[in-house]
């Protein structure tokens, strides 16, 4: 799944095990951290559409960074 978020950055990617990506890295933990976030908002509200709109964005490599 993390990888999906790697993709879709769109510019400027780094290799994720170098030193030089650090902030790279903090930026798609964020951004994973706010699609776990809404995943979970939509599932407590018992449709989670939102959610399957974040999985297919992602798979599709639509959701840039």
């Amino acid at each position: 799944m993390t990888d999906g978020f790697y993709r879709a950055i769109s510019t400027g990617f780094v290799l994720p095990f170098l030193p030089e990506a650090q902030r790279q890295n903090e930026v798609v933990i964020e951004v994973i951290a706010g699609a776990v976030a809404t995943y979970a908002r939509g599932t407590a509200r018992g449709t989670g559409e939102t959610a399957a709109v974040v999985r297919r964005s992602v798979a599709a490599g639509t959701h840039r960074l």
